[in-house]
């Protein structure tokens, strides 16, 4: 049999209010009983019965319905006067021709509406942290284009484009094909390697906008394909590498989507430690055609 001190929380889902656990009858507590081996159907909340339509006593609970933030009826003239104008809904002007309810509309209609206008006045340690969780994203991307937070004016967009490529992760597509006839490709090796035409596009854009100077974040994606004697496309590779500068392009980290690449990754390092060495503290347009030359003369 439960305990009173159970069923006295139990009654406030199964039984109508005002019933004292204590004053229980026997038909109340088999009705209890009942109840108590819905525990094993999963019907418990919190610790607490939950009751159904067909329990005796049982009461729909009402809809929950949000309050609005401030009873305006209850304001004095002043007060609504106050409020308008500070929030920037009024002007003084369009005060004159509004009565007490039309006041009390309009600031219902903002609560639904509402709204920021004064974010720039922030501290800029504040403005940042909105930033990065507006433009926190970890997917590489392919030739990004800004925010849209950065169209909003030109303060947001020169505070908001070098902490986007700072954070974004830009996939640089380099293609390598045979450079002669497919016949004497298969004798001689020889490869032409290059950026895709888009990728291409897309950073020369960067660079004459000051772009690059942000950048960090690089995974270079190698594309290329072998061709048979006879013409027949054999089996395309892939090989993808991530390099990552620090903020003040003192430090550089490399890394591998597979192991396969691994014999590669060690070059790769050496060669992208040699750019993080100078005493740049941003990438530069020198910095950024020697890394593009060394993975075209390493493919």
């Amino acid at each position: 049999m439960p305990s009173f001190n159970f069923l006295a929380k139990a009654s406030h889902y199964c039984y109508p209010p005002g019933v004292n656990a204590a004053n229980l009858t026997m038909n109340d507590i088999r009705g209890a009983n009942a109840k108590i081996a819905h525990l094993r159907q999963g019907r418990i909340d919190n610790g607490l019965l939950k009751a159904t339509r067909d329990d005796p006593g049982y009461q729909p609970q009402m809809p929950y319905t949000k309050k609005p933030l401030c009873n305006y009826s209850t304001w004095d003239t002043e007060k609504l006067a106050k409020s308008l104008l500070a929030r920037g809904i009024k002007s003084r002007q369009q005060m004159k021709f509004m009565d007490k309810e039309d006041m009390v509309s309009a600031l219902k209609n903002a609560d639904k509406q509402p709204r920021f206008d004064r974010f720039t006045e922030l501290p800029a340690e504040c403005r940042n942290e909105i930033y990065r969780l507006a433009l926190e994203d970890t997917k590489p991307r392919v030739r990004p284009a800004p925010p849209a937070i950065s169209q909003v004016s030109r303060q947001l967009r020169s505070e908001t484009l070098p902490l986007f490529f700072h954070m974004t992760t830009l996939t640089v597509v380099v293609t390598a094909e045979p450079a002669k006839p497919i016949a004497l490709s298969h004798y001689f090796g020889d490869h032409k390697t290059e950026i895709a035409p888009r990728t291409r596009k897309y950073f020369n854009y960067a660079r004459k906008a000051g772009w690059t100077k942000h950048m960090r974040n690089f995974q270079w994606r190698i594309m290329g394909a072998s061709y048979s004697a006879k013409g027949r496309l054999e089996k395309p590779w892939n090989e993808c590498y991530l390099v990552r500068f620090s903020t003040n392009m003192k430090n550089v980290e490399t890394s591998a989507r597979d192991r396969r690449s691994q014999a590669r990754l060690d070059l790769i390092q050496a060669g992208m430690k040699k750019i993080a060495d100078t005493e740049n503290t941003k990438l530069t347009d020198a910095d950024f055609k020697n890394m593009v030359a060394f993975f075209l003369a390493t493919f």
